[in-house]
């Protein structure tokens, strides 16, 4: 998928130009992915621009994130989703906890962690204070 192919389909899906480039710049590469699956290690936090593309379309976890006012973007360590707000807070990024995320609603099953993908994704990969999931997240932020 190209830049601008994936600039199209955030536009399509609510999400406004600024929080789309961040997610391109911030997203991994299928190589990157791939090499993380072969090594059986944890993949980067952000995922390929195919992968949020297709798994938004297609509804890929069943939760209905887009229903909710949400795309998933990437994930933690262990499972838990990471999402940008494309209804109440536009751009913020949230974390959702993979066993609650079939619960309704998903916002309420969500915690925000902050205002914009490029300080989240800087906080995710340098401080280590930063929670890791979920419930980290709950605890430090509320929720």
């Amino acid at each position: 998928m190209t830049n601008t192919d994936f600039k199209d389909w955030a536009t399509r899906n609510g999400l406004d130009a600024e929080t789309a480039n961040a997610i391109i710049d911030c997203a991994a590469t299928p190589e990157e992915a791939k090499a993380a699956f072969d090594a059986m290690e944890p993949g980067p936090p952000i995922y390929p621009l195919d992968n949020i593309c297709g798994l938004h379309d297609t509804d890929g976890y069943g939760a209905s994130p887009g229903k909710h006012g949400f795309i998933f973007i990437g994930y933690c360590p262990n499972g838990d989703q990471i999402a940008v707000d494309i209804g109440d807070d536009c751009g913020s990024i949230w974390y959702i906890g993979h066993e609650t995320m079939h619960a309704e609603p998903l916002r309420q099953n969500a915690v925000r962690v902050g205002d914009d993908l490029r300080s989240v994704h800087k906080s995710i990969t340098t401080d280590f204070d930063f929670p890791r999931d979920f419930y980290d997240a709950k605890k430090q932020f509320g929720g």
